[in-house]
């Protein structure tokens, strides 16, 4: 009875992945739910890469993956133009390491958060992506990283929401590399957490404010911010009231 027990036990247990899926009609997963239910249960026991072939809606939210670290990353990587919507957030990380999402498109309907960066979140990408949102003077921001360590933004194009990102004082060594940044609705953006680099970007928008190198009511914030080689080109709102 006990060796049928561990025996049927073991036939149901969902297996750790490792390799390449695809999420989409016919794929490995039928959509992307799916594949993140199936890697924050299971867990990854090599490199995972999830291969999108089809329009995905969300929201979706990635907490800790048993195995997770840079031995195993995961990539969410697309075939084609893959365009994520959903209830904002769309995509909320909070405890995952090591997760790259790379050739997404999103054109978000409202001024809240597309992307939350939270928790112990730490070392995890967005690549080649492009996100916009209606410019508001209200709102949140479209990348809002309350929290999360080593969080990169690279090659991408992104803008729009009240302001395209803001770094809370909770986030460490986070970097937005090679992007273009169109601005927000009243800051481009604003950067408080500790050890932030901006580089190599083209940013420009009509805000009424511009790059904040820290937030209202924490003084102390935003050491060892790096801002370099980036082009600026930015254009106030002739009603605004910082014209």
């Amino acid at each position: 009875f006990l060796v049928c027990s561990v025996l049927s036990i073991a036939a149901v247990a969902p297996a750790q992945l490792a390799g390449t899926y695809t999420i989409g009609p016919g794929g490995s997963f039928a959509d992307m739910n799916a594949a993140i239910t199936a890697l924050t249960t299971s867990g990854v026991v090599a490199p995972v890469n999830f291969l999108v072939i089809a329009n995905q809606t969300g929201p979706w939210t990635i907490g800790p993956i048993p195995g997770q670290g840079p031995a195993n990353p995961v990539v969410f990587d697309t075939l084609g133009t893959i365009t994520l919507s959903g209830t904002q957030p769309v995509l909320t990380l909070n405890g995952c390491a090591s997760v790259t999402f790379q050739g997404f498109s999103g054109t978000f309907i409202t001024t809240s958060s597309a992307v939350v960066v939270a928790g112990t979140t730490a070392d995890c990408t967005f690549r080649n992506i492009n996100f916009s949102a209606p410019s508001a003077t209200t709102g949140q921001a479209l990348f809002n990283f309350s929290g999360g360590s080593g969080i990169r933004i690279e090659d991408s194009t992104f803008g729009g929401s009240y302001e395209a990102l803001n770094s809370g004082v909770a986030n460490t060594t986070s970097t937005v590399e090679r992007c273009r940044i169109t601005g927000g609705g009243f800051w481009i953006m604003r950067l408080a957490g500790t050890n932030f680099t901006l580089a190599n970007n083209f940013i420009n928008g009509t805000s009424n404010y511009g790059v904040s190198c820290g937030v209202s009511g924490t003084p102390t914030s935003t050491a060892n911010l790096k801002i370099l080689h980036n082009s600026f080109y930015i254009v106030h709102t002739s009603n605004g009231s910082q014209y």
